[in-house]
């Protein structure tokens, strides 16, 4: 096992924040998902609830990646993911 040190008591310790906190889900056209607040190149995915893999989608320079909902039947519940570290969850009407 690898010993990590992780500096003396009088040192603070914090977490910095990330770009995932910046990170919004537009839902204003009911025929797409936008998420905003990324990196250029960030991935995100639309899994249905059973967990397969429906869509991805890539951001652009602008932060922004859409994901194309009009194929998702109503009643359907699906977990948007954004670079594997924050989920959104979806229940379209």
């Amino acid at each position: 096992m690898k010993e990590i040190d992780f500096g003396s008591f009088g040192e603070q310790v914090g977490v910095a924040a990330t770009v995932e906190d910046n990170i919004a889900l537009d839902l204003s056209n009911p025929s797409e998902a936008t998420v905003r607040g990324l990196n250029a190149g960030g991935n995100v995915a639309l899994y249905s609830i059973e967990g397969m893999l429906l869509q991805t989608a890539i951001a652009g320079a602008d932060g922004c990646a859409t994901l194309d909902l009009t194929e998702i039947a109503r009643g359907t519940v699906c977990i948007i993911s954004v670079n594997a570290v924050k989920n959104f969850k979806l229940y379209k009407k």
